[in-house]
Parts: C-alpha cells; sequence; structure tokens
C-alpha cells in the first residue's frame, strides 16, 4: 500500500509534464509545437498575432502544418509552419497544430496551448 501510494504521488508530480507533452509519433515524428506566441501569452486587442510551429524531424514530402483555434481549422495548411491570426475576439482561445497528410489525415497533434485576448 505504501508502494502503491508513493507511485501515484510520483505520477501526480509528472502530471503537468505529460498534459503539455505533443501528442502522437505517426510516421516518424518525434514532435510537433508550437513556438510562438508562448503558452498563457495575453494578445492586444485587436487580437493579431502570428503562430509559429515546428515539427521534429523537419516534414516529410506532402505533409503540411494545420493551424487550430478552438477545435477549428484556421486557415490554410501549410509546409512552414508559420500563421498569421487576425481579428480574434477577446477571451481565451486554444491553439493547436496538427502535421497532415494528403489526404487531411492527422499524423500528430501538439499540445493545445492557451492564449488570451485582451
Amino acid at each position: 500500500m505504501k508502494l502503491l501510494t508513493a507511485l501515484c504521488a510520483s505520477a501526480l508530480l509528472y502530471l503537468p509534464h505529460i498534459l503539455h507533452a505533443d501528442v502522437g509519433t505517426d510516421a516518424g515524428y518525434r514532435s510537433v509545437r508550437i513556438i510562438e506566441p508562448e503558452r498563457d501569452q495575453k494578445i492586444q486587442r485587436p487580437g493579431n498575432f502570428s503562430v509559429i510551429a515546428e515539427s521534429e524531424p523537419n516534414l516529410q514530402a506532402g505533409h503540411r502544418i494545420q493551424l487550430f483555434l478552438d477545435g477549428e481549422a484556421h486557415r490554410i495548411a501549410n509546409t512552414e509552419g508559420r500563421f498569421s491570426v487576425s481579428g480574434i475576439t477577446s477571451g481565451q482561445h486554444q491553439l493547436q497544430v496538427k502535421i497532415i497528410d494528403q489526404g487531411a489525415g492527422v499524423l500528430t497533434s501538439s499540445a493545445v496551448r492557451t492564449i488570451s485576448v485582451e
């Protein structure tokens, strides 16, 4: 019982790191992540900002990075991992990027990043 309690306590220490980890590793990708904006960043109105994402390793031929804003695809998927976002309403918003193949199938996803527009 003491061992189980210790294991559970240890797992709780690492839970925040697990929740912010990249999700999935299909097609040989070790990770895809959002570089900018930073986690919990506050964006001033009118809600214009850039999103920069990167994958490890670099994108394979025929694969693209798609930005998701509040769970919906936002802008056109591209191979650069750079997106301009404008006119976002005030409040908290969730950003995520996904690597997609030619058929728009999701190969891997980043952790969700929350930002605030004030």
